[in-house]
């Protein structure tokens, strides 16, 4: 329930964009130069450069479910066990280790066609080729886009996982299905 939650909160327009949690920041470098760049007047560059990336993110995490669900599929008694004894993160921590290589791998080129259709790869471009004269410290920077906003949309996936396990953990009504009010006792 979980997983469905976040997910499909987060592949709702501005799911990551409107969430200061999760919202997808510029990659390295440029995160720390974004004040900089905003006051040399490229505002409008760089919002449009971190709206494309998190519209992209939006676009692609919807096919993060059932990686997620094969994860719960294969999950063992003991895996149960650990996971219901464990911290209040205990699943999200369970899942992110058993597929954050395999959401990756998924969702990478999922990321790198809906960045081409957001816009992201030009609105860099843009940015960059406007500011450097300005920041010159952009001049031959080249991130790799699609792992930073892969790498950001994932880590954003399991913020959103992990508030929604301890909802579960500590509040009745959040547990929403038959099993999870077995498991936790109502």
């Amino acid at each position: 329930m979980g997983t469905e939650r976040a997910i499909e909160a987060l592949s709702q327009t501005d799911g990551y964009m409107g969430d200061s949690r999760v919202r997808i920041q510029p990659p390295g470098m440029l995160a720390g130069a974004v004040g900089t760049l905003k006051r040399f007047g490229f505002e409008s560059q760089v919002n449009a450069f971190e709206l494309s990336m998190n519209r992209a993110a939006e676009n692609a995490i919807s096919q993060a479910t059932p990686v997620v669900l094969n994860a719960i599929e294969s999950m063992t008694l003991a895996d149960a066990q650990r996971i219901y004894q464990g911290g209040d993160t205990a699943a999200t921590e369970y899942f992110k280790s058993r597929t954050f290589e395999d959401l990756r791998v998924l969702l990478r080129p999922q990321i790198e066609a809906s960045m081409a259709q957001t816009g992201t790869t030009a609105a860099w471009q843009a940015l960059t080729s406007a500011a450097t004269s300005s920041v010159p410290m952009l001049a031959g920077y080249t991130p790799d886009l699609a792992d930073h906003v892969t790498e950001s949309a994932l880590n954003g996936l399991f913020v959103m996982l992990a508030e929604e396990e301890q909802k579960i953990r500590r509040d009745p009504v959040a547990r929403s299905t038959d099993l999870l009010k077995q498991v936790f006792g109502l």
